[in-house]
């Protein structure tokens, strides 16, 4: 898979402080990328990421991390165990 494939675009730098309200929809209207992963905000030693996907994306996993996923829109997760996920679904 090459980079031509996937334009990946991360931001690993925290936008926003600890407690500190964080509106998303101005992020994902402001988003003209098609893979884009921005950090929010850090809650103890972790951190919470905007990722934004339009179409299809290659299935991955992070072996020793935790994920949390919150979906601002209707979305089908179709990898190793497939699923649905509906707006506002966690």
């Amino acid at each position: 898979m090459s980079e031509s494939t996937y334009p990946y675009v991360n931001h690993m730098n925290i936008l926003h402080n600890a407690l500190e309200r964080i509106d998303i929809p101005p992020l994902v209207t402001a988003c003209k990328d098609r893979w884009y992963n921005q950090t929010l905000c850090q809650v103890n030693d972790s951190v919470v990421r905007l990722g934004i996907i339009q179409g299809e994306y290659h299935w991955h996993q992070h072996e020793k991390e935790d994920e949390f996923f919150l979906w601002p829109e209707d979305a089908h997760i179709a990898g190793a165990d497939g699923f649905h996920a509906g707006v506002g679904i966690i």
